[in-house]
C-alpha cells in the first residue's frame, strides 16, 4: 500500500519519555551504589515531583483529563520514593490509575494533533508550483461571535489539536506542539495558525518550520486555503453541535 504521508518522520515522544525514564532511574542506581538508598530515593522523589508539575501545568492549559491524571500518578510515584511507602493504600489506587492513564494514551486522546493538521492540510495539495512565503494569507469568512470562538476553543485545546488565544484585537487557534503553547504572542515566523476578526474575516499563517516538516515543497497558497478550510468546516460542525466529529474527521484521512 503506498505511504500517503507528506509529512516527514518524526520521533515519538513517548519514545523520548521512556529514554528520559530510564537515564533517570540509571543516574539514580549509580548514586545509590555510590551514596545509599536515601540519595536514590530522593533523587527519584524530586524526579516525579518535578514531572507532576509539569503534567499538571499541561491540564490547566489544556484541560485534558489525561494529563491530570497522569499529574496524580507522578505525585504518588514522588511520594512513594521520599517517604519509602509502598503498601495496599498506595499500590490499588496507583494500578487503576495506570489503567486509566493507558486507555487515554490507546485511545488517542492523549496524542498531540498538530501534525494530524498538517497532514490533513496537505491531503488535497500534489502541486509545487511555488515554495514558502512568510505572510498571512486572507482566507474566507465565518458567522464569528467570542463565545462560540473560545468554545469552540475549549474543544479544541481539550483534544490537543489548537489553542484559543485574543492578541490585540485578533482571535487565533495556534496550532503548536507541546513546547510551542507556552508562548503566548502569535509570530508568523514562529507559529503556524487560523485568526478571526470580530466580523468573522479569517486568515490563515503556516509557519517556516512547520512548512519544512514536509518531505516535499507543496504549493504554499493551496496549503494556506486547505488548512483555513478545513477550521471553517470545525467551525460548521461546532455551530451544528457535532463538534465531537471533528476528531473523527482528522482520524479518517490521517
Amino acid at each position: 500500500m503506498e505511504n500517503r504521508k507528506k509529512l516527514k518522520a518524526n520521533t515519538s515522544p513517548y519514545f523520548v519519555a521512556t529514554i528520559v525514564i530510564i537515564v533517570i532511574f540509571i543516574v539514580a542506581s549509580i548514586l545509590k551504589a555510590n551514596f545509599g538508598e536515601e540519595i536514590k530515593n530522593t533523587t527519584l522523589g524530586i524526579f516525579w515531583a518535578v514531572v507532576t508539575i509539569a503534567q499538571y501545568l499541561f491540564w490547566l492549559k489544556t484541560r485534558n483529563p489525561g494529563y491530570f491524571i497522569f499529574s496524580i500518578i507522578a505525585s504518588g510515584m514522588s511520594f512513594s520514593y521520599i517517604s519509602d511507602y509502598k503498601g495496599i493504600y498506595f499500590t490499588i489506587p496507583f494500578i487503576l490509575l495506570i489503567c486509566l492513564l493507558l486507555y487515554f494514551i490507546g485511545s488517542r486522546q492523549l496524542k498531540w494533533r498538530y501534525r494530524d493538521v498538517l497532514e490533513k492540510a496537505a491531503i488535497p495539495v500534489n502541486e509545487a508550483e511555488d515554495g514558502f512565503t512568510s505572510r498571512p494569507m486572507p482566507a474566507g469568512k465565518v458567522n464569528f461571535t467570542k463565545d462560540k470562538f473560545f468554545k469552540l476553543g475549549s474543544y479544541l485545546s481539550k483534544n490537543l489539536i489548537a489553542f484559543p488565544i485574543e492578541y490585540r484585537g485578533h482571535f487565533f487557534y495556534l496550532v503548536k506542539n507541546p513546547a510551542g503553547i507556552w508562548f503566548q504572542n502569535p509570530d508568523t515566523k514562529r507559529d503556524s495558525y487560523i485568526s478571526f476578526d470580530l466580523q468573522g474575516n479569517i486568515s490563515v499563517n503556516i509557519a517556516k518550520q512547520d512548512y519544512q516538516k514536509f518531505k516535499q515543497e507543496l504549493t504554499f497558497d493551496k496549503l494556506n486555503i486547505s488548512l483555513a478550510a478545513m477550521f471553517s468546516e470545525f467551525w460548521e460542525l461546532f455551530e451544528e453541535g457535532k463538534e465531537k466529529e471533528i476528531v473523527k474527521v482528522l482520524d479518517a484521512q490521517i
